[in-house]
């Protein structure tokens, strides 16, 4: 796992769900964070949790988040593992590892990275936050 700075974050279920929002979310995370180990995907499935949570141009729900155009990818299908994980971070099981991040990239960084926050690096991706972001989350 890499470095990822320390945020307060409630442990209580991140958001409200339907039971279809789990396969959506390892649909996601399939998708995102394939050949990442699990912190990579959990961290990349916390990043679309996190927007939900701060309900705004993203979307109001998991779902809107997750059907955003061009924000997330989504497979036609999931992985066994990913679904465990989409399960235990929507039941609050699985604990952000990435400090309220609301974004991450990959690669080449993107113009957009300079007005977010680093969080930190875990595997392949960078996660970012909102300045502020993480203290709206601390209730």
């Amino acid at each position: 796992m890499g470095t990822v700075l320390g945020c307060v974050v409630a442990s209580a279920p991140p958001v409200d769900y339907q039971p279809s929002d789990v396969q959506l979310l390892a649909r996601m995370i399939t998708a995102e964070a394939r050949g990442e180990d699990e912190q990579g995907q959990i961290a990349v499935g916390w990043v679309a949790v996190n927007r939900a949570r701060r309900p705004s141009w993203w979307g109001k729900t998991l779902d809107g988040v997750l059907h955003k155009p061009f924000q997330f990818a989504l497979s036609s299908g999931f992985t066994a593992a990913a679904e465990m994980i989409a399960a235990g971070i929507l039941s609050g099981d699985i604990e952000d590892n990435t400090s309220g991040a609301t974004h991450f990239h990959h690669g080449r960084l993107p113009g957009w990275a300079a007005s977010f926050i680093f969080v930190g690096r875990i595997g392949k991706h960078q996660f970012y936050r909102k300045p502020g972001g993480c203290e709206d989350r601390a209730e």
